[in-house]
């Protein structure tokens, strides 16, 4: 798959009946397009390198690579994705410094609301800065009137000085 991919969200989670249950969840959010699932953190690392993703949720406690753990990574790896940790308790001090070192952005705790959850991934896929970047570069391109040629084949002129600055004046010909 091409890297450039774009995720809205990654789920990851160990317990398979959770997974569905979280899953079945996720298609009736509304700004949640294109999602995946991994079962642990060595697949989430492999959706990871060839996907940009905008939200990650993941558990916490989950055999081999924990969940904060998989967030360090991702943290530096791709920092503009927001990321949840879902926790059934245990490694208090860990997801604690976790969120002080904004490794975590959000914390939901075991047994969990799947309305909830999905809420927040919604606003953070809706807030997130991947699309926040894409959007700027469509709604802040003009033309520049001295860039189109009018009917006769003529330049036409800017009120402001910026087809000055195409001019090369070294040789004091002032031509282009």
């Amino acid at each position: 798959e091409n890297p450039e991919d774009v995720l809205d969200f990654l789920l990851v989670e160990d317990d398979e009946p959770v997974l569905q249950i979280m899953a079945d969840f996720v298609p009736q959010a509304k700004n949640i397009g294109r999602f995946k699932l991994a079962r642990n953190a060595e697949e989430a690392r492999t959706i990871l390198a060839s996907h940009q993703v905008k939200v990650l949720a993941s558990d916490e406690n989950m055999e081999g690579e924990t969940g904060v753990e998989l967030m360090q990574y991702v943290a530096e790896t791709q920092p503009d994705c927001r990321r949840i940790i879902v926790t059934g308790g245990g490694n208090e001090e860990g997801i604690r410094v976790a969120i002080n070192d904004e490794i975590v952005h959000r914390v939901f705790y075991k047994p969990i609301v799947m309305r909830e959850l999905i809420a927040c991934v919604e606003s953070m896929v809706k807030a997130s800065p991947i699309v926040g970047m894409a959007r700027e570069g469509i709604e802040d391109f003009r033309v520049k009137d001295w860039l189109l040629a009018d009917s006769q084949g003529q330049t036409g002129q800017e009120s402001d000085d910026s087809a000055e600055s195409l001019v090369d004046d070294s040789d004091g010909g002032g031509e282009l």
